[in-house]
């Protein structure tokens, strides 16, 4: 069996492909933006919901025009308690509207700033494995609208990958590892998208299967590119807070333990997704946080007095 330094060289070209498209400006900022979704909605024609938070949904959209399909994040910028009782965006039988969603009654200034900065880092951002955003504009209870809500809302529009996500694609192999040459060449992508991201001095902090999505759908695995997506819970490396973040499969000692953290804990994160993508099964299964760190020392072993003081 040839040595891991051997293998990731193999991926090489993977690496210098990526290289190439952004040296050539085909992922340069500004390009990557479409300037016909930052004053309206009316150019877009909203489909069917596809996920839903506590902070907003996630709908298909199709160019009016242009016929081109998109993502449309639709996140709440206040929320009232006529919104509890309105149907017309209630979801289709395969998605729930959480308790919180139906309790809330306005957004707190914690869920108001994750707003704001998952729209600031979609914005900043520009890489062929991170999802593209083409846009966002703001629609107003007064707006000419579609959606037929009576609060505001943050709309950012991204492209549409049709190959789904790799939660989904890990349930359909029912724990059966993934070809080794696909995750390999996965890897090499989510490395340089994180390493992107983290050189805008910004975390991720829920980086999961289910928020890396496949570009085409149908592809060989080998062939398909992932990108990253859902900065929802993302943050600036100044602007970090303890609060409930990262999937607690995927939570990293630190946050566990409310110490301070930076870049490591995507790391850890995309390390869990790894083997889960090797093994068919998360390395971390835990129902709680405690659980969750008897795993982490039974693999790992305790850690030392001076990581936990």
């Amino acid at each position: 069996k040839t040595s891991m330094m051997t293998e990731m060289m193999d991926y090489s070209e993977e690496v210098n492909r990526i290289a190439k498209d952004m040296a050539a400006g085909a992922w340069d900022s500004a390009s990557a933006k479409d300037s016909r979704f930052s004053t309206a909605a009316s150019q877009l024609i909203f489909g069917r919901r596809i996920g839903e938070g506590t902070q907003g949904e996630v709908r298909l959209a199709r160019h009016a025009t242009t016929g081109k399909r998109y993502v449309v994040k639709i996140l709440d910028l206040d929320q009232d308690s006529d919104d509890v009782n309105d149907t017309s965006l209630m979801p289709s039988s395969n998605v729930r509207v959480s308790d919180a969603k139906r309790q809330a009654s306005s957004l707190t200034d914690e869920e108001a700033t994750a707003v704001e900065t998952e729209a600031d880092c979609l914005r900043m951002l520009s890489h062929p494995n991170v999802v593209r955003c083409h846009g966002s504009f703001r629609l107003d209870p007064t707006d000419d609208d579609a959606l037929q809500r009576r609060h505001p809302r943050l709309c950012i529009v991204m492209s549409h990958c049709e190959g789904g996500d790799l939660a989904t694609l890990l349930a359909r192999t029912k724990g059966q590892p993934l070809p080794e040459d696909a995750v390999m060449r996965w890897l090499v992508q989510l490395l340089l998208a994180l390493d992107h991201v983290h050189s805008k001095h910004t975390l991720h902090r829920d980086l999961k299967p289910e928020n890396f999505l496949l570009k085409e759908k149908g592809a060989p695995l080998d062939k398909n590119s992932i990108k990253v997506i859902d900065f929802g819970s993302a943050c600036r490396e100044h602007g970090k807070v303890h609060t409930y973040i990262q999937s607690r499969y995927y939570r990293s000692p630190e946050v566990v333990m409310g110490q301070g953290y930076g870049t490591p804990i995507d790391m850890w994160s995309l390390g869990c997704v790894l083997a889960e993508l090797y093994t068919g099964r998360p390395l971390f299964p835990a129902k709680s946080e405690v659980e969750l760190m008897l795993l982490v020392a039974e693999l790992l072993g305790l850690p030392d007095r001076k990581s936990v003081v």
